[in-house]
């Protein structure tokens, strides 16, 4: 309830429960952890104008479940006499399990067919009641990989269109619903078609996993780089951490990084300090005038894709362009030894813009398609907006 009043008072549109709400896995609702199961959450989120948003695998199980058990007794029947339906785990052609993990304490979960009917029934009708119950519209969803699922149902690509067909019964049934699709890593099944139905949730994506630091703003900064060659920024999601105790990073410097997509959030906002909580909601009020022109036109990257040691930049040019050239340029000093630099913007080439600074101390100037950058910190951001 803390966590959804400090979501009101810091404008932030969706407050999501993550993995662990249920008793076994993807069961339901744990109500020891909620004892009004999400009945007074969601009242309270409605109350204050946030959206309750809930994660999701849609093809895990707890192992424990008849329904997943990997010897469920449909071995032990005679088939020349009844039908040997098995249970609804995913199974190989040779009825091993496609997709087991471990969930610690000796407890596992597994993947499910959704090229079963009686399944695929299962896991719409779960996510669908969670609307109808709560008034829940925004899902996390952690995916499958893809390559995994060539089941004794079906081989992956048509469990590519069983998961489509899932998505548009949902976007048919929940008005107004927005799926959050975890593209962590390898070959999750979002790009082509995830678009559609939400956005791609791009956290994570670069990490050394032996790198004892849990987050790099400019790792998640590469991330929306050079994604935004494949896919639009609004549909974007990109991870935030004003929490860490860093004196590296700069407080603007790692909030700039969400600037040019949907920012993430990724903690618990009652654990922010009094002064990060107060200098966050400073930021984000400057910014609001411009988020909306910002997200409305042609985003792309500029600059080196951010590294260690370098500078990069993100321009929003308005949708009147070439007619009307406008819009807004991100400057990214990522830890360069140099506190100048110049980008190479070819798309504004030949166009004499009047930068107007939004964020951050202004040192930047353009001319004949350059961007010329000064920035005084080592890691630096600064938002301009420019004109003719």
């Amino acid at each position: 309830m803390q966590e959804v009043v400090a979501a009101a008072a810091s404008g932030i549109k969706t407050l999501f429960i993550d993995d662990g709400w249920f008793e076994t896995f993807m069961g339901d609702v744990d109500l020891k952890k909620f004892p009004d199961s999400f009945t007074a959450i969601s009242r309270r989120c409605a109350e204050l104008g946030v959206n309750l948003g809930i994660w999701m695998n849609p093809l895990g199980m707890d192992s424990s479940r008849p329904e997943s058990k990997e010897w469920d007794g449909a071995e032990c029947r005679d088939t020349m006499l009844e039908s040997n339906p098995w249970n609804l785990l995913a199974r190989s052609s040779d009825f091993v399990p496609v997709e087991m993990r471990s969930l610690g304490h000796g407890e596992t979960y597994s993947g499910m067919d959704l090229c079963n009917p009686a399944y695929f029934r299962h896991i719409r009708e779960k996510i669908i009641a969670l609307y109808r119950e709560f008034g829940v519209k925004r899902f996390k969803f952690d995916l499958y990989q893809l390559s995994l699922y060539d089941t004794l149902l079906g081989d992956a690509n048509i469990h590519y269109e069983a998961y489509r067909q899932l998505l548009h019964e949902l976007k048919s049934a929940i008005p107004g619903l927005v799926i959050s699709m975890d593209v962590t890593r390898r070959n999750r099944p979002n790009f082509d078609f995830g678009l559609d139905y939400g956005r791609l949730f791009l956290e994570n994506r670069g990490r050394n996993l032996k790198d004892h630091r849990f987050y790099h703003p400019y790792i998640s900064l590469r991330n929306l780089w050079y994604t935004l060659k494949y896919a639009p920024a609004r549909k974007l999601e990109i991870e935030m951490m004003p929490q860490i105790d860093d004196a590296c990073y700069p407080l603007e410097y790692i909030l700039g990084t969400g600037v040019f997509a949907n920012p993430l959030y990724w903690g618990a906002l009652t654990e922010l300090s009094t002064e990060k909580s107060a200098a966050s909601r400073d930021f984000f009020d400057r910014l609001a005038p411009h988020r909306l022109e910002i997200m409305r036109g042609l985003i792309f990257p500029a600059g080196e894709m951010p590294d260690i040691g370098n500078v990069s930049a993100i321009v929003s040019v308005c949708p009147e362009f070439p007619g009307k050239c406008s819009g807004y340029i991100g400057i990214y000093r990522n830890g360069a030894a140099q506190d100048t630099a110049d980008l190479s913007i070819p798309l504004l080439r030949g166009r004499s813009l009047k930068l107007e600074a939004v964020c951050g101390n202004p040192g930047a100037s353009f001319g004949d398609g350059v961007l010329h950058c000064k920035s005084a910190s080592t890691f630096d951001f600064q938002l301009y907006r420019f004109n003719e």
